[in-house]
């Protein structure tokens, strides 16, 4: 184990497969959206008089923006109360600008009166919208067209003037709107909000496409019911939707565009992180211990030296501990030492990345039974038995946790050439779900990261994970999100 006065254990292991080349690269490359020069600080809020709108202008002014509010005449007191909270109490500038984003003109003049009023625009959160239960069959027309202006045609009117400034500007943005997990599944007495809920995925994934060369992601958060009893045991709350927008807002967020984040589910301190000799693993673990977190670091044998670079760096240069464990992340006693060891020298498992992983490029037709068989007992088997170990002792700790597994957006959309890496991915995916759903009961989320191409620069997908593991992420669960500047989408 390394320590502040290194000294090195190192757990030997059998392993039964030559040097793997992880994160080998098979799809082409995606245009990335630029990353934005400095820190975005000007960000637009509809709908911020209360409740999600309101979390989301609060989080975002503590993280250092100046921010425009609007919301309907009917509640100007609200968001001019709003207002001076903000400048009181996080000293950066609000303006309040009412007005219906169902109205044209009205969404022109709160453009233009951000610009006037804060020099510019980088960030617009399209939050404002409305909701109503009933029957199909009982809702009226008049009902129907006011929920598709506010919600659909309201974001439309939002994504489309805020892109405008944003390109004229050309330094980039972020365009950020409001679906919901009922923009994901269909359900009864809800058909208008879902159907405006469905529209603000497609046009978020459209957008994210038109303007990812102006450098400007666009995504939207998709809650569960908030600050109801959901099936984390824990109530969902307008900071949690906030959360997530701050961390979409950052640079850190640069190659996430087109995606709705599903966000229906006490910072943990040890971190578990497989293929951490290179690449994505290596990226992961430098970020976690920044962060915070003492590390157990797992690669085959062959990479040991590797390893134990990424240790030493984290121990002279970060001053957390790492403890480095080589072994076969899919041979199931070596799993089980890997978690067990972790828990002993460092006092518990709270994160689990199973990032390790393999990739055969070539035709289906071409690839023999063992070739099949290696890569779904590395990639699918080697997650199985990382989530389910390291559930057991969070289980056993009783204090919930975070499990993120690998995926990849070949795990959203099969590609031929690599159909049994595909084939894994996808698996990944069912087993995140199966997995959240059945661990939620003893708070823990389990969640993938989806990469493009990784000449994604590794820390983008550091940036995710770190995002999942910490307080912000802890209502996120059953996800698997892409990173790939928009290439794919669900």
């Amino acid at each position: 184990m390394f320590t502040r006065q290194p000294t090195q254990l190192f757990l030997k292991s059998t392993w039964h497969l030559p040097k793997l080349a992880l994160g080998a690269r098979f799809l082409s490359r995606t245009t990335s959206p630029s990353a934005l020069p400095g820190l975005n600080r000007t960000a637009v809020i509809t709908g911020a008089s209360r409740g999600i709108g309101r979390a989301i202008a609060l989080r975002l002014a503590h993280d250092g923006y100046d921010v425009a509010l609007n919301d309907l005449p009917s509640s100007s007191g609200l968001i001019d109360e709003l207002s001076t909270i903000i400048k009181e109490k996080t000293g950066r500038k609000a303006v309040t600008l009412t007005g219906d984003v169902s109205v044209e003109e009205d969404v022109r003049k709160l453009v233009d009166g951000t610009v006037e009023g804060l020099g510019g625009i980088d960030v617009m959160v399209a939050n404002a919208g409305i909701c109503f239960t009933k029957s199909i069959a009982d809702t009226t027309v008049k009902e129907w067209d006011k929920i598709q202006a506010i919600n659909g045609r309201g974001t439309f009117l939002c994504y489309k003037y805020a892109a405008l400034q944003m390109i004229k500007q050309g330094r980039g943005g972020r365009i950020i709107g409001a679906s919901s997990v009922a923009g994901k599944q269909g359900w009864p007495y809800l058909s208008g909000y879902c159907s405006t809920k469905f529209v603000v995925r497609a046009l978020t994934q459209s957008g994210a496409q038109e303007w990812a060369k102006h450098g400007i992601t666009v995504n939207a958060y998709a809650p569960g019911p908030i600050e109801t009893d959901m099936s984390l045991g824990i109530n969902g709350t307008p900071e949690d939707i906030a959360g997530l927008v701050s961390y979409l807002a950052s640079d850190q967020a640069k190659f996430i565009t087109g995606q709705a984040i599903t966000i229906d589910g006490e910072r943990p301190r040890v971190a578990v992180v497989t293929g951490a000799s290179r690449g994505i693993g290596r990226a992961i673990a430098l970020r976690l211990a920044k962060d915070g977190y003492d590390l157990a670091l797992n690669d085959l044998p062959s990479n040991q030296s590797q390893l134990d670079k990424v240790g030493s760096e984290i121990v002279e240069h970060i001053g957390r501990r790492a403890l480095v464990l080589t072994g076969d992340a899919a041979v199931e006693e070596d799993v089980k030492i890997l978690v067990n060891k972790t828990a002993e020298d460092l006092g518990g498992v709270d994160v689990m990345v199973a990032n390790a992983g393999i990739a055969v490029i070539g035709p289906l037709i071409s690839q023999d039974t063992e070739a099949w068989d290696n890569i779904v007992r590395v990639n699918l088997k080697g997650p199985f038995l990382c989530y389910k170990y390291a559930a057991a002792q969070m289980i056993k700790q009783g204090s919930g946790g975070r499990i993120i597994g690998a995926s990849s957006v070949a795990g959203k959309k099969g590609m031929r050439t690599i159909g049994a890496y595909s084939a894994t991915k996808f698996a990944v995916r069912g087993l995140t779900q199966t997995a959240a759903q059945e661990w939620a009961q003893y708070g823990i989320t389990v969640n993938a990261y989806a990469p493009g191409p990784i000449e994604t620069d590794m820390k983008d997908v550091a940036g995710l994970v770190s995002y999942l593991v910490s307080d912000q992420g802890r209502f996120i669960t059953g996800q698997a999100i892409t990173i790939d500047g928009g290439m794919i989408y669900e």
